[in-house]
């Protein structure tokens, strides 16, 4: 089994790239491997809790981060990201684990492999 990070740093809409980040993750995970997701700059966008993207014509992502507990894939929200932007922890969905920037250090070195999005 491996560690395996994936790191997303793009806002939530406007691409496919943080949905396909997170279906990697399900991917992952299905293969046995320990899946962790980090979210980073724009990407901690993706964790308020209560998204309503149907003006968009997409799917809510914060949806699908729910979901990802149910495949044991842990997620995280760096704190700098949330503070920068001005997102208070309690307007996060609920199984976030907000991390300063030493736990992100420590996840990126016990990762067997890193991916960015």
């Amino acid at each position: 089994m491996k560690k395996m990070l994936i790191v997303i740093e793009r806002a939530p809409y406007g691409t496919s790239l943080p949905a396909e980040a997170f279906r990697m993750a399900i991917g992952l995970a299905g293969m046995e491997d320990e899946v962790s997701v980090l979210l980073a700059q724009d990407g901690v966008f993706a964790a308020l809790a209560g998204q309503r993207p149907d003006a968009l014509g997409m799917k809510s992502i914060g949806e699908a981060l729910d979901g990802l507990g149910e495949f044991g894939v842990r997620l995280y929200a760096l704190d700098r990201s949330l503070e920068e932007r001005g997102l208070d922890r309690d307007r996060l969905i609920p199984n976030v684990e907000v991390v300063g920037p030493d736990a992100c250090r420590r996840l990126i070195e016990q990762a067997d492999g890193v991916v960015g999005f």
